[in-house]
């Protein structure tokens, strides 16, 4: 099995081609994007995102998934994520991060309504002063 690995500085570029992001009904595609932390669960790797999807899907939880190769993310590894924080990659690194439809929407929308229920609240109180 050691004999088809290939020699280690090949080893980030392979990563990098044979990492693919197809397009996955209801997951929206961050390429070049990043989560640090927030993982789930332990990573799974030599795998593809495909199964990332599926993984995710089935767990509870999961908002979103890394799918990354390379010097610190290991060979074509899933990352299934509780929070969605995009933000670049390390170097070394790359791949894609995968967001459920949904799930930075609904975020989002909490994040907003708590803003205007502010916004509302304090006018409110401005104006009966």
């Amino acid at each position: 099995d050691d004999m088809m690995m290939p020699p280690m500085n090949d080893d980030t570029e392979d990563g990098a081609h044979m990492l693919h992001f197809p397009d996955i009904p209801m997951y929206t595609l961050h390429e070049g994007m990043d989560v640090r932390g927030y993982d789930i669960t332990m990573r799974y790797c030599h795998t593809s995102a495909w199964n990332c999807a599926k993984r995710c899907g089935s767990t509870d939880g999961c908002v979103a998934f890394t799918y990354a190769g390379g010097e610190h993310a290991g060979m074509r590894c899933c990352y299934l994520k509780s929070e969605v924080h995009l933000g670049p990659f390390r170097a070394g690194d790359s791949g894609a991060t995968y967001v459920m439809d949904g799930a930075m929407g609904g975020m989002d929308h909490a994040h907003d309504d708590g803003h205007d229920q502010m916004h509302d609240g304090d006018g409110s109180m401005a104006m009966g002063m």
